[in-house]
């Protein structure tokens, strides 16, 4: 073997002199945990704020419709439907509700809960009766 260096060992070697792959390895590991954070944070403010939220999507649906004269309902509120489970499934990202996954389970999300008040003035029990919205 030769002893000059290829211009592509140099730089291997100046790579590994500065511990470029573990940085780029603890820049990884940082990135992955503040884009948990903010989604953990993202999630507890769309669980705290859920009846606003659902305020706003029951609005915004109802004004579409007014505006086309509800000739495309079916797809409002399916729309409207799909937020509320995305709203639903963010919220369920914070970090209290993964500690509680396994009872939340069983239950609805309270995303489909208030869509359910607010179509229906009622929402199914976990005993799948009717009970009137308060």
């Amino acid at each position: 073997m030769t002893t000059n260096k290829t211009f592509v060992d140099k730089l291997i070697q100046k790579a590994d002199e500065l511990e470029l792959q573990r940085k780029a390895d603890d820049l990884i590991e940082a990135a992955t945990k503040l884009a948990h954070d903010t989604v953990g944070k993202a999630g507890a403010l769309a669980h705290d704020n859920l009846d606003k939220v659902e305020g706003f999507l029951d609005k915004a649906a109802a004004k579409v419709d007014e505006q086309t004269e509800g000739k495309y309902k079916d797809k409002v509120a399916k729309a409207r439907e799909q937020a509320s489970k995305t709203v639903a499934k963010l919220a369920d990202q914070r970090p209290e509700a993964k500690t509680a996954a396994p009872a939340a389970e069983a239950t609805e999300t309270p995303a489909a809960d208030a869509w359910d008040h607010a179509t229906d003035g009622g929402s199914v029990g976990s005993d799948g009766d009717s009970t009137p919205a308060s």
